[in-house]
């Protein structure tokens, strides 16, 4: 009986161990595998200014709800552009109630900006629970660079530039911009989330300029 209990238990412990090992050995497998498939990953660049008109022609006839879910602004601003056209030809109270509805959601943007900074300073008292001052002062290096290359460009660059186009005084434009749009810019870190603010800021010149722009940035 004993014997026969000590077979059985051999068995049953080399079963487990086979398992165990089957089971490392098919992870290891995967594992390799998927790191070999991502060590085969290359990107390609566009082939020629055909590739990209066939993706910037792509981009504008997609379908608007894969467009919305992809972040794909030249689709989205097509169709709505679309149907900003079609509404030309609306009832004066559709056009009343899209204008609301645009200052609706406008204003819903402008709540969640000026709420976005309480939303950095959680994310800091986080990583400061989690890891202390050192990944901070990491952070400060970063912010100081970021921050200094943004100050060249906006005030050095930008003014420039729009000197040689306009032969004109630029920084009142500029300081209008640095208070209106930069400061919501920085604090979302997102383009596409200032594009309200933008609009709001010149909706009555270069209108679609902006959008489009961005697209291409």
């Amino acid at each position: 009986m004993n014997a026969n209990l000590a077979k059985a238990e051999v068995i049953f412990t080399s079963l487990n161990w086979n398992n165990v090992t089957a089971d490392n050995i098919l992870q290891q497998s995967l594992g390799s595998k998927e790191q070999h498939t991502l060590n085969n990953l290359e990107l390609t660049p566009p082939s020629g200014i055909a590739a990209v008109l066939k993706t910037l022609l792509e981009k504008m006839i997609d379908n608007p709800i894969n467009a919305l879910i992809n972040a794909n602004y030249i689709g989205l601003i097509i169709f709505w552009g679309g149907i900003g056209l079609a509404l030309r030809h609306a009832s004066q109270s559709t056009k009343t109630m899209m204008n609301d509805l645009s200052y609706a959601i406008s204003f819903i943007v402008r709540v969640i900006i000026r709420f976005a900074p309480l939303g950095i300073f959680g994310l800091v008292a986080s990583i400061l629970a989690e890891t202390g001052f050192d990944e901070l002062y990491k952070y400060a290096h970063l912010l100081v660079v970021l921050v200094s290359c943004m100050l060249i460009v906006a005030l050095v660059i930008n003014p420039l530039l729009a000197y040689l186009v306009m032969r004109k005084n630029p920084y009142q434009l500029v300081f209008t911009s640095l208070k209106e749009s930069a400061i919501p810019a920085f604090f979302t870190r997102s383009s596409a989330a200032n594009i309200p603010v933008n609009i709001e800021i010149c909706k009555n010149i270069t209108w679609m300029k902006i959008p489009i722009l961005l697209q291409y940035r």
